[in-house]
């Protein structure tokens, strides 16, 4: 018998064995099925009538990521916008040729497709972004959704139609950079209200026992969670021009770098 097939069959039956065991036990440790306590006070509090104590948002995933665990997600967005710089420095483009066609080789039905599902893309990953708070979701998989589009116009189009619609790793890169700035200043106007008129943490979102700094509730009478609402929207921002960047210099023609290298050999000599 093939040895894949055993391996395969082996993790299936495994799989089913502990699924049967624990439903029949109800019980496997730290993976049982009881809800542990930790989890049971981070969904009493996610939406907790009492504003002191309330994250303001109705989504638990959402709230563990922007508010109980706030400094972490800032600190990953951090090491995602590094990754990001050292591919664009890596690359060492200064200029981007303009020259190429623009014509795509498929025919008319992927590139009719390809227009129809733009727009279809863009508006699902603004509701993911815009709704993180109240839904499952969030910035980062809104964005990790928008920047599909830059693979679809490669792929389907070529890097030089990117380039025409003014997507290249120049300006998205500075787009991305705006969107972790204002991550930074929304994390940091808490400490702006401590020195100016009380007392406020740091990405502080509601208030506190002992601070009454808070970013609003809703907005228009929606619920839009405080600064989780507006830290999904400027993460989309973020990531969804960091891999554009990725995805525009990894579109990048060979020749272009080939050209690159041959002139700082010739410089070097």
């Amino acid at each position: 018998m093939n040895k894949k097939l055993i391996v395969i069959t082996s993790i299936v039956v495994f799989s089913f064995i502990l699924a049967v065991y624990t439903n029949l036990t109800e019980s496997l440790g730290p993976l049982g099925l009881d809800t542990r306590f930790l989890g049971k006070l981070y969904v009493y509090f996610t939406n907790h009538e009492d504003p002191r104590v309330s994250t303001a948002s109705l989504e638990p995933v959402t709230a563990i990521v922007w508010d109980f665990r706030g400094l972490d997600t800032l600190y990953e967005t951090t090491v995602f916008a590094m990754a990001i710089i050292a591919i664009y420095s890596l690359f060492r483009i200064d200029r981007l040729e303009e020259k190429g066609s623009l014509n795509s080789s498929f025919t008319i039905i992927p590139m009719l497709v390809t227009k129809i599902l733009l727009p279809i893309n863009i508006a699902i990953a603004s509701t993911i972004a815009f709704h993180g708070s109240i839904s499952p979701g969030g910035g980062f998989q809104a964005g990790s959704i928008l920047a599909v589009i830059g693979v679809l116009f490669v792929v389907i189009f070529s890097y030089y139609a990117l380039n025409a619609k003014s997507i290249n790793p120049h300006r998205t890169l500075l787009f991305m950079s705006l969107g972790l700035i204002a991550i930074v200043l929304v994390s940091l106007i808490p400490l702006a209200f401590d020195v100016f008129f009380d007392y406020a943490y740091l990405i502080q979102n509601q208030p506190k026992l002992d601070s009454d700094f808070g970013y609003p509730k809703t907005v228009g009478g929606l619920v839009f969670g405080g600064s989780i609402g507006l830290f999904n929207i400027f993460e989309f921002i973020a990531v969804s021009f960091g891999f554009l960047t990725a995805f525009a210099l990894l579109s990048i023609p060979e020749y272009i770098f080939k050209e690159k290298l041959r002139g700082e050999e010739s410089l070097e000599q």
